[in-house]
């Protein structure tokens, strides 16, 4: 299957009358190339979230967990991206954060930091049954726990990292702190240029609890949303020219791409080129 790492419905809104808009990749370190596409076209990997065979679908992460999750958010970012934006409801609030939060995991290399920092708790996890193994041992698993644990492998630490996915997604004290942030749109008037999208489009500081802390993804070419710890880190992005605006946005998701960058046209090419992929983030875990 193609898992969508960052959805259709969320690209849609770059296309222009042909259902397409530009897609800048870098197939090769030295050479930036730019075709018009469409978002089917964009953003996805072949079987990137496949657990291996077990009790579960293979598929179950794309199909139960985040189809469902995006189907959820499509409706409330329609909402957010009107003009004017319209409100939403707590329910719609929160399925709009936990769309957020999916995509804090669901990129390849996010994907890959938790799978790295899941390995070494499972290996704690499998060795803390060690002296309860004689009770926990099931009809088919070996004798002993020496046996066990070797027969373990890398499919098995897979599966079981995949597994958590949906619980750092679905956390109700994290959903609850960022439902309960400030948030607005802010929306950008006809003389200022295009917010671009970019496979890591959250921008975020270093913590949020902190004095001007915040996140801000474009949610449109002419619309972005902020979350912030305090109202007056809000009021501080209002004060800010559109065009410096969105420079800071459009330099922190053209650095930090690392597979493609989506415009509506050629006009910010140059900028584009310039910068694709020159200070990509860290992932979420292997940066905490």
């Amino acid at each position: 299957m193609k898992h969508h790492y960052i959805p259709e419905f969320y690209l849609r809104h770059w296309v222009g009358g042909d259902g397409r808009f530009e897609r800048y990749n870098r197939p090769v370190p030295s050479k930036i190339m730019v075709r018009r596409s469409y978002p089917s076209e964009t953003g996805w990997m072949k079987d990137l979230y496949i657990s291996p065979e077990g009790t579960r679908d293979p598929q179950w992460l794309e199909i139960d967990i985040f189809q469902v999750i995006d189907s959820r958010a499509a409706p409330v970012l329609q909402k957010l991206a009107s003009d004017p934006p319209r409100d939403i409801n707590a329910a719609e609030r929160s399925a709009w954060t936990v769309f957020l939060r999916s995509l804090f995991h669901r990129t390849p290399e996010n994907l890959r930091g938790t799978i790295a920092s899941t390995a070494e708790i499972y290996e704690e996890t499998v060795e803390s049954s060690r002296e309860r193994y004689a009770e926990l041992r099931g009809p088919g698993d070996p004798e002993t726990f020496d046996e066990y644990k070797n027969s373990l492998t890398i499919l098995d630490m897979r599966r079981s990292a995949l597994a958590i996915i949906p619980d750092l997604i679905v956390n109700s004290r994290i959903g609850q702190f960022l439902n309960n942030m400030h948030t607005r749109i802010f929306s950008l008037p006809g003389c200022a240029p295009d917010f671009l999208l970019s496979d890591d489009p959250i921008i975020r500081t270093n913590g949020l609890m902190n004095d001007g802390g915040h996140f801000a993804i474009p949610i449109s070419p002419r619309n972005i949303f902020v979350s912030a710890w305090q109202e007056k880190t809000l009021n501080e992005i209002y004060r800010m020219k559109p065009t410096e605006l969105v420079r800071v946005v459009n330099t922190s998701n053209v650095e930090g791409a690392r597979h493609f960058v989506v415009a509506r046209n050629h006009s910010q090419d140059r900028f584009i080129r310039n910068r694709f992929g020159k200070n990509p983030r860290p992932s979420i875990l292997s940066a905490s």
